[in-house]
């Protein structure tokens, strides 16, 4: 990738890093408003390394045999039920838990007691015991039981 940075310069091409919002998989040329091209390298070009900072994962969201295995441990396999553990850290985050509480994975306190078991269940160190399957019909119930309604009322977005 350096040589391919190196060359773009070398020709005056303009060279983007990789950005959440607005890269390719690989690569994609941007149209500037002056009329020029640039290059924008995608996300795929992200490789994490032995000596690099960011592993590939944030640290209180990523399951715990993720972790494991990156500090050098004898390595797990991350299984389908090691995002459900992802999901509910994020989820104590976005029900507005903060960093903190997704650090000591503590459910906020006015989280309804269905769905904060739901979370535990979620966030259970053990992968064999975090759900396993299709977790939608479970969702589905439980926005029911805890919020008395399947779906949230809003407007469907076009073209989802």
């Amino acid at each position: 990738m350096a040589e391919a940075i190196g060359e773009c310069t070398r020709l005056g091409i303009r060279v983007f890093p990789p950005d959440v919002n607005r890269s390719a998989f690989n690569f994609s040329v941007e149209h500037q408003d002056d009329g020029s091209r640039a290059i924008r390298f995608g996300l795929a070009q992200i490789k994490p390394t032995a000596s690099s900072k960011s592993k590939g994962y944030t640290m209180y969201f990523a399951p715990p045999e993720q972790i494991e295995s990156a500090e050098g441990n004898t390595p797990k396999p991350l299984l389908p039920e090691s995002d459900f553990y992802s999901l509910g850290k994020l989820m104590i985050y976005m029900l507005g838990g903060g960093l903190e509480a997704v650090k000591k994975n503590i459910v906020p306190k006015d989280v309804p007691s269905i769905l904060c078991e739901f979370i535990k269940r979620l966030t259970n160190p053990d992968p064999l015991c975090r759900p396993r399957g299709d977790l939608v019909d479970e969702i589905r119930k439980l926005r029911v039981t805890a919020f008395g309604r399947a779906r949230s009322g809003m407007k469907p977005i076009p073209g989802f």
